[in-house]
């Protein structure tokens, strides 16, 4: 997830399963991630500093410009669950609050598959 002018931006492999290739598939604000599994959502920014709070997986980090930060979690069954995001600016940026989705394997690949296509 990347911080960049008050919105998230998401990246996730494509089909090769590698991040920073060509396939990869990208997404704005709501994150997606599988049921039952150890997840790691690297945190960076562009532009500000930012956090991002998921209560739900007891994650609360930051991103700051040309630093990496991790959030990891375990997931259980399929949900959803809000996260809260913020740049120090005092101003509540909607784009930077969304939802966590804890998908169904089959579910994640649809969302995956309608995301390559370019369908939301």
């Amino acid at each position: 997830m990347t911080g960049r002018n008050f919105v998230w931006s998401l990246r996730y492999p494509g089909e090769d399963g590698l991040l920073h290739t060509q396939d990869d598939v990208m997404a704005r604000r709501d994150l997606h991630v599988p049921a039952y599994a150890q997840v790691r959502v690297k945190l960076m920014s562009d532009d500000l500093l930012y956090t991002l709070e998921i209560a739900e997986f007891e994650q609360n980090e930051i991103a700051v410009p040309d630093m990496e930060f991790f959030l990891e979690f375990q997931t259980g069954g399929p949900g959803q669950f809000d996260y809260r995001g913020d740049q120090f600016c005092g101003y509540a940026h909607p784009d930077l609050s969304g939802t966590v989705y804890v998908d169904t394997e089959q579910a994640l690949e649809t969302w995956l598959k309608q995301m390559r296509e370019g369908e939301e």
